[in-house]
């Protein structure tokens, strides 16, 4: 009499199992999903960049004058990211040709001349995946950025540039929407770490093939 009620409780007990822990095929799609969602991924984007410096116009009578750069350019990089459930880990390398355009900043001196330069950048930073698929997060960024302008000259006077360091150093706040699938535009804030730098922006439309 005792065993249909065995069988019964067999029969409860195999039930809550595959409940909780799901069918051998709904734990292996489970695992999988998970596997994608780790693998590592390569974006690549293409972007604009600006950000502005305050140049030193040093000059032979003991003046310093400041010449404000605004530098602007496209930007082709490539991101490496990793997932760990929500946080994602990113790597960035990207390569932008930068125009320059300068103003002098002392009604004494007038200096507008610019040039052009190519300029290499790395990043690292961590995001936030939200729940509306949308990133947020921060990167710590250097730039290399090496370039000679012409000194002006004067009736007894000389002047040098005063370029400061080539590094430069910037923190960002990053934010990213995917706007289809496999696409996302991608913005960051920069903040200068370097004295002689301005806050900078960074936009880019970026996808993985």
């Amino acid at each position: 009499m005792v065993l249909p009620y065995a069988n019964s409780l067999v029969s409860i007990i195999l039930l809550a199992a595959l409940l909780i822990g799901g069918t051998p095929a709904t734990v292996k799609a489970q695992t999988a999903r998970q596997t994608r969602a780790s693998a590592p991924v390569i974006r690549y984007g293409l972007g604009f960049l600006t950000f502005p410096q305050m140049l030193k116009l040093n000059a032979s009578d003991g003046r310093t004058i400041e010449v404000a750069s605004s530098q602007v350019g496209p930007v082709l990089s490539a991101d490496y990211e990793k997932r760990y459930g929500r946080m994602i880990y990113v790597g960035g390398l990207g390569v932008s040709y930068m125009s320059m355009k300068n103003t002098s900043q002392d009604s004494g001196v007038d200096y507008t001349a610019g040039t052009d330069y190519p300029s290499i950048m790395g990043s690292i930073g961590a995001h936030y995946l939200t729940a509306s698929s949308v990133k947020v997060g921060a990167s710590l960024w250097l730039f290399y950025n090496s370039f000679d302008l012409p000194a002006p000259s004067s009736p007894g006077v000389t002047y040098s540039f005063d370029y400061g360091s080539p590094l430069k150093n910037f923190i960002s706040v990053d934010l990213n929407w995917q706007i289809y699938r496999g696409w996302i535009l991608s913005q960051s804030l920069l903040s200068p770490l370097n004295n002689d730098m301005r806050t900078g922006w960074l936009i880019s439309l970026k996808t993985r093939f």
